[in-house]
């Protein structure tokens, strides 16, 4: 990439480091990350209005860069990048973390192009899209074919918890959230404005306990519970949060990648290796936010 950087940015640079979907280099004392995106050009267009709006309020988000032509998209064999420049590398957010900066970062205006927070309609779109990509491609993945139908019931799941969230729903503020949050949640993701879409509070807590279940069950319910008493949600957010902790946001990833992009399917493997350990920290998560909050009961839960 250090040629396409130099045509494009007049950036001599002598090394760079390449990911899967972006490269990362120095220069002049400064942190760069050169990110390939599937973003639409309105989605980048708001993207860089709330960048603006970022940085603006002092929060430590990474800066678009133009390039010689003046223009924020890259062009490299038909695909588009965007340069990055970031204050830090290697910094790792936590839940505090996460807490503090949305409180910082509450949305006052529209950006309906980034807008995330119909969950029932979304998800139940991807839902669709997903069961027709299994039935048309999965005899050629037999591990996502024989796996499939159970992540799919519990995104029903999720799909109904949201449904039932509604009876308790109250006027809640949305904030910068991020696709996706995953843990260790490390700046490169979480400062980064390709990442970014507009939600309620819980999207980004509940994706980062998700995903930190995945890896230390006691963490995440001990995050789980910073979360609640600092922030005394009420019952509509917690019901939200538990509806995001039951879809299965992880599995349906890597679904994707691995039929999309030719990844291997032994991260689906390890998915589903850990699908006790995760029904175990959906209980104990349940019960300790019903300690909280009497959220809805969901009977195969309660019967683990």
């Amino acid at each position: 990439m250090k040629d396409y950087i130099k045509r494009n940015y007049n950036l001599s640079v002598s090394e760079s480091k390449e990911f899967e979907d972006y490269s990362f280099f120095e220069w002049n004392k400064k942190i760069y990350y050169f990110f390939k995106t599937t973003r639409s050009q309105k989605e980048i267009e708001e993207i860089l209005s709330l960048t603006e709006e970022s940085i603006a309020k002092g929060i430590a988000v990474m800066k678009p860069i133009r390039n010689i032509y003046n223009s924020y998209i890259t062009k490299i064999d038909k695909n588009d990048y965007i340069l990055l420049e970031a204050e830090k590398t290697n910094t790792e957010y936590s839940i505090i973390d996460i807490i503090k900066r949305q409180s910082n970062q509450v949305i006052t205006r529209d950006y309906n192009m980034l807008d995330r927070s119909n969950w029932y309609d979304l998800w139940s779109k991807k839902m669709d899209y997903l069961e027709y990509q299994v039935h048309e491609l999965g005899k050629k993945y037999p591990v996502i074919l024989s796996s499939f139908n159970y992540f799919d019931a519990l995104a029903e799941n999720a799909i109904s918890y949201v449904r039932e969230a509604q009876k308790y729903k109250t006027p809640i503020k949305k904030v910068l959230s991020h696709k996706r949050i995953v843990y260790p949640n490390l700046n490169v993701n979480y400062d980064n404005p390709l990442s970014f879409v507009i939600d309620i509070e819980v999207r980004d807590i509940s994706e980062f306990i998700k995903h930190m279940a995945l890896e230390n069950i006691d963490y995440a319910l001990i995050d789980l519970k910073s979360y609640i008493e600092i922030v005394k949600p009420d019952i509509y957010s917690l019901s939200m949060l538990y509806a995001r902790l039951l879809y299965p946001s992880y599995y349906f990833d890597a679904q994707e990648k691995i039929i999309n992009e030719n990844s291997d399917e032994k991260q689906i493997i390890k998915i589903i290796d850990q699908i006790n350990s995760y029904e175990v920290f959906l209980k104990k998560a349940w019960e300790l936010i019903r300690s909280y909050v009497p959220i809805e009961e969901i009977e195969w839960v309660l019967k683990l």
